[in-house]
């Protein structure tokens, strides 16, 4: 009886390891997904950016006489190197699609049966963060702004707040509501002076005033990418739009 109890101990103690371990698993490949999503979004906002600085090299380029054609080669040198970082986006993009739709084969393929403790860790940051981020890149701009604000309500201090911010002015941005992005924007800086979106989000300022035709206010954000981020991408965009105007 005593050898009969020992073993059925034993294998409790198994069990109870495995699905520990199996749960673990489950939130490590969570984990992996929601900085896979922002790192997604990161670079499909860079690609528009450069596109959007191409296309005013190029359109500057082209209004370029005889006289200064030397500066037009410069000008055509510059957007080579800029579609050529274009290029290495989208081939990181078409990466982080195929490791992000591996994933969620991943979860979909989990146990459904868990106990409470495990259902009540399901409904956590990374899948707040997860659905606000879907809802953005499908182009659902108000819910999107509603799904960040409420993963910062729940979670002001989680590892995605910075990200969630920025997308809020974003999503403001693609709808062309440009006093509402300038105001997340401003919360990034207020809020996350030292996250690795305040870059991004002092250049977004400035594109939002030259959108709504303030050149004074957008090169001076401009400028202040330069000087204060002068090693970061964000800086070599804020240079190329200077040049350009």
């Amino acid at each position: 009886m005593k050898h009969l109890l020992i073993f059925l101990l034993t294998l409790l103690a198994a069990g109870l390891n495995s699905g520990c371990a199996t749960y673990w698993q489950m939130k490590r490949v969570e984990s992996n997904q929601t900085v896979m999503q922002g790192q997604l979004l990161d670079l499909k906002a860079r690609q528009a950016a450069l596109e959007e600085v191409v296309q005013l090299l190029k359109n500057d380029a082209g209004r370029l006489d005889e006289a200064a054609r030397r500066n037009k080669v410069d000008a055509l040198t510059q957007i080579e190197s800029l579609e050529q970082q274009m290029r290495s986006l989208q081939a990181r993009l078409n990466d982080l699609n195929e490791r992000l739709s591996r994933l969620n084969q991943k979860l979909d393929a989990r146990p459904t049966r868990t106990d409470s403790t495990m259902q009540g860790a399901a409904s956590d940051a990374g899948a707040s963060y997860q659905e606000a981020s879907l809802d953005f890149s499908r182009g659902h701009y108000p819910l999107a702004i509603e799904g960040f604000r409420e993963y910062l309500r729940r979670f002001p201090e989680g590892e995605m707040a910075a990200n969630a911010q920025y997308y809020i002015g974003e999503a403001y941005y693609a709808g062309s509501d440009y006093p509402a992005a300038v105001e997340a924007y401003e919360a990034v800086l207020n809020g996350y002076p030292g996250s690795g979106r305040a870059a991004a989000a002092l250049l977004k300022i400035a594109y939002c005033y030259l959108a709504q035709g303030d050149d004074n206010g957008g090169r001076a954000y401009l400028e202040r990418v330069v000087r204060e981020y002068p090693a970061s991408a964000e800086a070599a965009l804020a240079q190329a739009r200077l040049q350009a105007r």
